[in-house]
């Protein structure tokens, strides 16, 4: 049984900031902060790639065991709100780092980036439905912003929370809420 069951009205984080402003860096610290702390955290991070100080695409990160793999790059030839093509390698892993059976031995789950693809039912939005509906593990989304209360509503079921990725004090304030 996970330490943290008593969770299971109050398992989801929305971890919050602007568009490319830090918030899977901050994730990272946050990581690195439970870690010391002794959590065994699990998901996925989804490092920005650049090039000539221009976004280029993004990996993404097993946050367990730190296999990397590339995700994603833009491609200008796509229309819509995500110009990018993905890589079957990139989300495959990420899919296998938030399935359950992964999931099963760890203090909280995070999933980086949760977007606009995931609010119209596709990326990581499958896995993020099923850890909340089939286990009691906190998950922690990292959000945009301009996203976050469409986030809330869709999870209007779960008692979510919010913390400013980039408020120094939310890595404390997730500290507190773990150990409750």
């Amino acid at each position: 049984m996970n330490k943290f069951e008593h969770h299971n009205q109050n398992r989801c984080v929305l971890w919050i900031g602007d568009r490319h402003s830090g918030k899977t860096t901050a994730a990272a610290k946050l990581i690195g902060d439970l870690r010391h702390q002794g959590y065994t955290i699990g998901g996925i991070l989804a490092p920005s790639i650049y090039e000539h100080e221009q976004l280029i695409g993004f990996d993404i990160v097993d946050i367990r065991n730190y296999y990397r793999a590339p995700l994603a790059v833009h491609d200008s030839n796509i229309c819509g709100t995500v110009p990018y093509r993905y890589y079957q390698q990139g989300l495959k892993l990420g899919h296998s780092a938030l399935s359950p059976a992964e999931n099963k031995t760890v203090d909280l789950v995070i999933v980086d980036e949760y977007g606009p693809l995931e609010l119209n039912g596709e990326g990581w939005r499958r896995d993020v439905d099923t850890l909340l509906k089939k286990s009691s593990l906190p998950i922690l989304l990292v959000v945009r912003r301009n996203i976050a209360d469409k986030v809330r509503r869709l999870y209007s079921e779960y008692i979510c929370f919010s913390l400013e990725a980039l408020d120094s004090n939310s890595i404390n304030r997730m500290l507190v809420w773990l150990k409750e």
